[in-house]
Parts: C-alpha cells; sequence; structure tokens
C-alpha cells in the first residue's frame, strides 16, 4: 500500500517529473537493487524500501502496530562539480518537502486511506557526498500506525 502510494507521488509530482525521477522499490540499505538496476539510464530515482522496522505497542486500552518505511531521494550530479552537487541535495530536499505537504494534506482526506499515515513527526537524513557513485540525497522515513487485533483465541491453541 505505502509503495504503491509514494509511487503516485513520484509520477503525479510536477517536480519529479520535470527532473526525472522514477519511482523504484529496494529491501533495505543494502539492497538498492532497484536503483542500481536503472542507474545507467535514469539520474533521479524516488525509492520505497519494501521492509519495514515493526513494533507493537499499547495505547489507550488498544493494541497498535508501527511500522517504519524508509525511503531514499536520489540524484546524481557531476564528480567534482560542488555547485552541482549542492543543487541535487537542494533538489531531493525540495522533493521531500513536497511530499511531505502532500503526505499532510493525504492523511486528512475524507477516504481515509491514509488516516493511519503518522505525519506528527517525519525524520530525514542527508546523504552526504559519498554515497553512492556520484549520487546524493536524503533518505526519510514514514511511519503508519494501525490498530491491531490481539484477542486471544482459544481456538488457535491446543492446549486442554
Amino acid at each position: 500500500m505505502l509503495i504503491n502510494y509514494l509511487t503516485r507521488l513520484t509520477e503525479s509530482c510536477r517536480l519529479c517529473q520535470q527532473e526525472g525521477f522514477r519511482p523504484t522499490t529496494c529491501s533495505g540499505m543494502d539492497g538498492l537493487e532497484g536503483m542500481l538496476q536503472e542507474f545507467q539510464t535514469a539520474a533521479r530515482f524516488v525509492c520505497v524500501s519494501d521492509t519495514s522496522q515493526c513494533s507493537t505497542f499499547e495505547r489507550g486500552g488498544a493494541w497498535y502496530e508501527r511500522r517504519v518505511y524508509t525511503v531514499w531521494v536520489v540524484s546524481r550530479y557531476r564528480f567534482g562539480d560542488l555547485d552541482d552537487y549542492r543543487r541535487a541535495c537542494q533538489l531531493c530536499r525540495e522533493v521531500f518537502r513536497q511530499f511531505q505537504s502532500r503526505m499532510i494534506r493525504d492523511r486528512e482526506c475524507a477516504d481515509g486511506s491514509m488516516l493511519y499515515l503518522d505525519t506528527t513527526e517525519m525524520r530525514s537524513n542527508d546523504l552526504g557526498a559519498d554515497f553512492l557513485n556520484n549520487a546524493t540525497g536524503l533518505y526519510f522515513l514514514v511511519t503508519m500506525e494501525r490498530p491491531l487485533d490481539l484477542m486471544y483465541r482459544p481456538e488457535e491453541w491446543n492446549e486442554p
């Protein structure tokens, strides 16, 4: 669900379209395969991890599942060109800013499809100049918190 949502954001964001950002997926930082497969034909990516960190917690007598996903916004730059590096960093930060504003809006939409998207705190980290083969950008964390049914059901257990 979140991968499809962020793919749609990338495809509908005017800035992403103008600058040629491609949506792709990966399996965490050690598996940026989706982006690496297209590295020869594209210079900019929004890469969503198909893995997440998960925790279960109780709040107000109800149980919830919190999943945290990582999204990379990456742009290549010309080797040794500090101005191009800075432009690439700023471009990725602006894409993130636009995504944030859209996520806040979408969380409050009447259809409720993104109701569990946590927009109270959205963290990001810059990648720096040595990220990956003349590419830089940032990654940000997206949190989804959904109610979880942890009701005990005796029929699920083989006990006397």
